[in-house]
């Protein structure tokens, strides 16, 4: 309940996101207020958007998104507390540490207060394991589907939810489940996939096929090895925790009860595997394992034992300094991989410094507890170095988890908007591929509608063109500053750097230096002076489109104030 209350207060003071897909799939459920269509969009996750569309209509986006953060609070409380139902049938002891390590993964609980899908996802998967478990695999698998429409990497669970609903023994009941009952749970755990992507075929005429067809195609996330996502994972659950966790899953694999740490397991693996291999565009964030924190939960508290414990033995206890050692040093390995490579901006080399030396020294500690004779400088030595751990994972708490304030990016972009309205350019048709404009607008997107060539090309002269230096290049958008800048259609207003209050002088004769130039401003903003030829088709996107984009839309691709 502490942790859902944290949740509420640092939900009303913020007013950024923890990812812009935070502000999208939150955009989306409030744009299927007045196009239905995005109930079942392929990239609104329709798991989350047909929930929370019952209230991010309400009021104005400030007021509307509040709302939704509670909701979302509301999720990860129900998540934790499922958790905790389902290790007390576990018989994983004691059931405060299941709740203690759901707060102690740092990304999950800031997720709590985001609207982000994670936790919805998790709530899904937690309750489907808890209905499993009180022998109701019909509805457990039911639940189980919704999870596979909110996060579609959680398809690669679905084999083993198969295995546990026909081999599986339900703990609360001594009752065998008949053949047919488990085969109709089965069954059961396709339906919302089978029925979303049957509306999509026909009311949208889609092939959602297209996209699991194409893992590779991206350059913005392309192959890393097998460390890239390690300082991810550690991001999202604190060396400590993990090691609590395999060793936890281990112990629960061995006493037969192997779901739940098969699925955790299975489900991280899969994105290492995904980031590695730069696989359908996984941006590898830490987010994602939100996913399973309750599972990652009641793994770390099955490692949790007193000595009177039966099965419990030195070498054990061992095994958990050994794994935590083990840990570290994978962690130390993965960073120094990544900031060898570039992947982690340095731009002060000590707090780097400082996380590897103190992790070198942590696992250090961790080896010489396990190798140490029994006696009373080891027992000395171990709380010495446990006290140590419990810090650095609450000090990854504490940096992590605090109000989500508007960041530079969102902030340059309502400095533009600002500018715009100050010259008279407000109702002026605009187009920017960040979300932040409809936010900022309170704006509502036409569904099916790329942001691309063709739509920019349709539109009439005096439009605005917002060309930022995060979404438009992207494979998706595939839109080039030279797109504007080389075209005498567009004329240059202005530019800025993020974070910046007032414009950058540019000139327009020099635009082909901004393209590449390190150091140039990030946000472009144009006047369509001419009108453009449409031209046949666009670059093809990345990820690919599963409907045909309808379009161009000619004078607006946004319907403009929400009705």
């Amino acid at each position: 309940m502490a942790a859902f209350l944290l949740a509420l207060i640092l939900g009303f003071l913020s007013d950024g996101v923890h990812h812009d897909d935070d502000l999208t799939h939150f955009l989306m459920a409030r744009w299927s207020a007045t196009f239905p269509e995005y109930l079942l969009n392929f990239w609104a996750r329709p798991g989350f958007t047909v929930p929370m569309s019952a209230i991010a209509w309400i009021g104005s986006p400030q007021t509307a998104w509040h709302l939704c953060r509670i909701a979302s609070a509301l999720v990860t409380l129900a998540a934790t507390l499922l958790a905790i139902r389902v290790a007390d049938r576990l018989a994983v002891r004691p059931l405060w540490a299941v709740a203690l390590a759901c707060l102690l993964q740092p990304i999950a609980t800031l997720l709590s207060f985001t609207t982000l899908v994670e936790n919805v996802a998790s709530l899904y998967l937690i309750a489907a394991v808890a209905l499993l478990l009180a022998s109701r695999p019909i509805l457990a698998s039911a639940i189980f589907s919704v999870a596979l429409v909110t996060r579609y990497d959680t398809l690669i669970l679905l084999p083993i939810w198969w295995l546990a609903i026909w081999f599986g023994r339900f703990s609360s009941s001594r009752r065998t489940i008949a053949p047919p009952i488990r085969l109709a749970a089965c069954a059961a755990a396709l339906w919302a996939p089978a029925v979303h992507q049957f509306l999509l075929i026909i009311l949208l005429n889609a092939k959602p096929w297209v996209y699991f067809a194409s893992p590779a195609g991206s350059t913005d996330y392309a192959p890393a090895g097998p460390l890239v996502y390690i300082p991810q994972l550690m991001l999202a659950v604190p060396p400590a925790v993990l090691a609590l966790a395999i060793v936890g899953g281990a112990r629960l694999a061995a006493a037969g009860k192997w779901l739940v740490p098969l699925m955790a397991g299975t489900f991280i693996l899969a994105h290492v595997v995904l980031r590695a291999r730069g696989m359908y565009a996984s941006g590898g964030f830490a987010r994602f394992l939100v996913a399973v924190a309750p599972f990652v939960a009641i793994c770390a508290a099955a490692a949790i034992a007193k000595p009177t414990m039966s099965g419990y033995d030195a070498h054990r206890r061992n095994g958990l300094w050994l794994t935590t050692a083990a840990v570290l040093c994978v962690g130390v390995l993965a960073l120094r991989s990544e900031a060898h490579a570039g992947r982690i901006p340095l731009h002060d080399w000590r707090p780097y410094v400082a996380a590897i030396a103190i992790a070198l020294s942590l696992a250090g500690g961790c080896l010489l507890v396990a190798l140490w004779p029994a006696s009373r400088f080891r027992r000395r030595l171990a709380a010495f170095v446990g006290v140590l751990l419990a810090l650095t994972v609450a000090g990854q708490d504490f940096a992590i988890v605090r109000p989500l304030r508007i960041g530079p990016t969102p902030a340059t972009i309502r400095t533009v908007l600002g500018w715009l309205d100050g010259r008279g350019f407000a109702i002026r048709p605009t187009f920017s591929a960040s979300p932040w404009l409809a936010y900022e607008r309170d704006l509502v997107e036409m569904p099916r509608v790329r942001k691309s060539r063709r739509l920019v090309a349709s539109m009439p002269v005096g439009s605005i063109i917002i060309w930022d230096r995060t979404y438009c290049p992207s494979d998706y958008h595939r839109l080039g500053l030279n797109e504007f800048g080389d075209n005498s259609a567009y004329r240059l207003l202005a530019a800025w750097h993020t974070g910046q209050s007032v414009p950058t002088p540019v000139d327009s004769n020099t635009m082909q230096v901004y393209t590449c130039a390190a150091g140039s401003p990030d946000f472009f903003v144009f006047e369509k002076i001419a009108n453009t030829p449409v031209p046949d088709s666009d670059p093809p996107a990345y990820p690919p489109e599963i409907a045909q984009p309808v379009g161009p839309a000619g004078t607006f691709y946004i319907l403009g104030k929400r009705r």
